[in-house]
């Protein structure tokens, strides 16, 4: 049992809590429609820092599959290329006998496996057609017809997302950044359409359809009216309920001085929107509520307090016949349609039917791109980059991207902890803290307890893959130097004992502990990596001064990472020693499966160093 088990949790709830009151405060003393604007300002800076949608808008070569044609709709099953080479399965439904431009939906999914063919997205597609839209639904990455882990049946939709996002930040890029090209693609894909009217783009989705309906909406301007359902509440919400989020979900740094998910909706303000939610859902209504109210003075103060709806059921996530129904009755004021807001009756479509046939085509001996293929060919140019850095851009770019600007400045506080006793030895354990919230856990195996730190020739410290204690308590016992373990932030003594976790806990697992932990921190614009290199270096400062001036760093598994950076940053020298094969983040990108979590992987290591390198630099520093 984690003796500071609950203290990451804590420290985060705390950040946001705090950065809610920030918030708070700013919101109101908004009071015209230029104070709005200029908060709106400052909202689409922190986007520019979030999202970085560099990819080019190549031709989309749309080609129809097969049509589906019904009394009163047709169904086209169409393939978009929204970068060179790489497929987006689309089903368009177009109202019958159509003869003038007409209003037009992109219909984000949610996490359902079956991507745009759930039906319950078939049913809210084919009734908006119905009702005079057109409506776009593509599939989104890893759902429908577009796994890229074809086979590995224990990779689901949201851990699929979770290894691309991983990898892809490695490289410098991010899971966000792909899934909004698609949607941004899908939008010119309606844009260039004979039979849509331009003026009335509308966009909904549910759960992480909701999600990319918010993001979107606050990134394209074509856009007229938005409709998210299940997804809209306080990330403070989420981060007390413990509830982890996608690569897609955590925008980076949008949370820093209370940004909030309400944000993305305030910089499209005060076009139309609906957004709708279950009281029985994990997306907390009572967020959702606060979300609304917040909103509702936005739009009060631009002179449009109509445009902003809200509506809620009394069931459990998903998107239910009252929340359709709602979007319907949404649309059809706003777009001029069939303004009858019962669900009608519409043909029952299979996955087969709305099929683009992306299945056969990765079949092929030569397959269209992937996520994977990108990956590869990045990594091919990041090896080019990475031999033109000199050891000092090499330094000055690890501090920026682990945010080691925050790192400890003096001698820090340590609390003197009781000893335990693990196998044949009594660890000693001492408390330090150097970081408000943070209580690292630096243990000492001996025959005997210590109430203090001992004078010695030499100080070992060592940084474990998990667990200090159980690392090191075979390990024999050496009169020539003191050995210390350390447990990092997250690991050992304060390993998180909560966040929505199965009964088999899972430091690597790509959607457990360790990955929420570290999302929040991205969220809030910092590194929980960093944060585990400051822990160490903390630490070498303490021992420096009240044990010994020689102090040799080692490591085992995954604690090789903080431990080379660590040492390659520390402002005091230290020995390090690995005595086992080096972890090199190209390998483990390399693999589609990669072993390294999130939480160890830098932002853009692989364009700065890589930890072979880092260590040579060590052992020459």
């Amino acid at each position: 049992m984690a003796h500071f088990g609950d203290l990451i949790q804590e420290y985060y709830v705390n950040q946001f809590r705090d950065g809610l009151e920030i918030r708070r405060q700013e919101i109101a003393s908004l009071q015209s429609p230029a104070d709005v604007a200029k908060y709106v300002a400052k909202i689409r800076r922190k986007l520019s820092v979030a999202y970085k949608l560099k990819a080019p808008k190549t031709s989309l070569k749309p080609r129809i599959v097969t049509t589906l044609k019904h009394d009163s709709l047709t169904i086209q099953n169409i393939i978009i290329d929204s970068r060179p080479g790489y497929p987006v399965s689309l089903n368009l439904y177009i109202p019958a006998n159509i003869k003038k431009r007409v209003p037009a939906i992109l219909q984000c999914c949610g996490h359902a496996p079956e991507g745009k063919a759930y039906s319950k997205y078939v049913k809210a597609a084919a009734s908006l057609c119905l009702k005079g839209c057109i409506v776009l639904v593509p599939d989104p990455i890893g759902q429908g017809e577009r796994s890229h882990y074809r086979g590995c049946d224990n990779i689901g939709n949201v851990h699929e997302h979770c290894l691309h996002n991983k990898r892809l930040l490695a490289i410098g890029d991010s899971f966000a950044n792909w899934r909004i090209h698609d949607i941004k693609r899908c939008i010119d894909y309606l844009w260039f359409h004979d039979n849509v009217d331009r003026k009335r783009i509308g966009i909904m989705g549910n759960s992480g359809g909701g999600t990319m309906t918010t993001i979107v909406n606050a990134l394209d301007k074509r856009i007229a009216a938005a409709a998210p359902n299940c997804y809209v509440t306080r990330w403070l919400s989420n981060v007390e309920n413990e509830l982890p989020a996608d690569g897609e979900q955590i925008p980076f740094a949008f949370a820093r001085n209370g940004g909030d998910l309400a944000d993305f909706l305030i910089a499209a303000a005060p076009r139309p929107l609906l957004i709708s939610g279950e009281l029985n859902d994990f997306f907390d209504i009572r967020g959702t509520f606060d979300v609304v109210e917040e909103l509702g003075r936005i739009y009060k103060i631009l002179r449009r307090p109509n445009d902003i709806q809200f509506t809620f059921g009394n069931q459990s996530h998903d998107f239910n016949l009252l929340a359709r129904e709602d979007t319907y009755e949404f649309f059809a004021e706003y777009f001029k349609l069939d303004s009858t807001r019962r669900e009608p009756d519409v043909p029952e479509l299979s996955e087969e039917q709305l099929s683009c046939g992306l299945a056969q085509l990765y079949a092929l001996p030569y397959p269209p791109n992937t996520i994977h293929d990108h990956i590869e060919q990045k990594l091919q140019a990041a090896e080019e980059t990475r031999q033109k850095n000199t050891p000092e851009q090499i330094k000055a770019k690890l501090k920026r991207t682990l945010k080691i600007s925050k790192a400890p400045t003096q001698v820090p506080h340590y609390r003197q902890l009781r000893p335990q006793r693990v196998g044949d030895k009594i660890f000693s354990r001492y408390g330090v803290e150097w970081e408000q919230g943070i209580v690292t856990t630096l243990v000492m195996p001996d025959k005997q307890p210590f109430f203090h730190l001992p004078a010695a020739e030499v100080a070992v410290l060592y940084i474990p893959n998990q667990d200090a204690k159980n690392e090191l308590k075979n390990r024999p016992l050496n009169d020539e130097y003191r050995l210390f373990g350390l447990d990092y932030r997250g690991v050992g003594e304060s390993m998180p004992n909560g966040c929505d976790q199965p009964q088999e806990r899972d430091f690597f697992h790509p959607y457990q502990f360790d990955y929420h932990y570290d999302a929040l921190a991205k969220l809030l614009g910092e590194s929980y990596l960093g944060g585990r290199v400051s822990d160490i270096i903390a630490t070498i400062q303490l021992l420096k001064t009240q044990v010994s001036p020689d102090i040799v760093i080692t490591a085992s598994g995954i604690g090789q990472i903080p431990a080379i950076l660590a040492a390659f940053l520390s402002p005091y020298p230290v020995q390090l020693r690995i005595d086992e094969p080096l972890i090199t983040f190209r390998d483990a990108v390399k693999n589609i499966h990669c072993p390294i979590p999130q939480s160890m992987i830098p932002t853009n290591i692989l364009n700065i160093a890589d930890m072979d390198q880092i260590y040579s630099l060590v052992e020459n520093k």
